[in-house]
């Protein structure tokens, strides 16, 4: 069964391909991506094997404009693959769009900070106190 929580440990640092989402998220994709994702302006530079092989496909676009993705391992066995430029969309988690999101949820005050740890972030604060409520991925 596919949960969007998981895949947000799975996920190295919450930024991955149109593909790679849909893998993890199966039918929440769509509700996903508008509640907590957002395009970045870059594009990837490779894609992850259809065939689920562990390699990644490089990205060329050829002289008549098309984009392809050629398999790189060394024992060769994936076509090349037909790409659009959405396909190269690279997705990111939106920490801020998540904390409100959970703030909400939970009857939290939404309070933001960056604490400087990989994966970890002040998404909001819980009773008059202010605690902190941290969310680490």
């Amino acid at each position: 069964m596919h949960t969007p929580w998981s895949c947000l440990e799975t996920i190295p640092g919450q930024t991955a391909v149109t593909a790679t989402w849909r893998k993890h998220l199966g039918t929440w994709f769509e509700l996903f991506k508008t509640a907590l994702l957002h395009a970045r302006e870059e594009r990837a530079l490779s894609i992850p094997c259809p065939s689920d092989c562990g390699c990644h496909h490089e990205v060329v676009r050829h002289e008549d404009g098309e984009l392809v993705a050629i398999c790189q391992c060394e024992s060769w066995s994936c076509d090349d693959l037909p790409l659009t430029v959405e396909d190269l969309t690279l997705w990111t988690l939106s920490w801020s769009r998540l904390g409100r999101v959970l703030c909400q949820a939970f009857g939290l005050q939404s309070k933001t900070a960056d604490l400087h740890l990989p994966g970890t972030r002040q998404v909001g604060a819980w009773s008059t106190d202010a605690v902190p409520v941290i969310l680490t991925l």
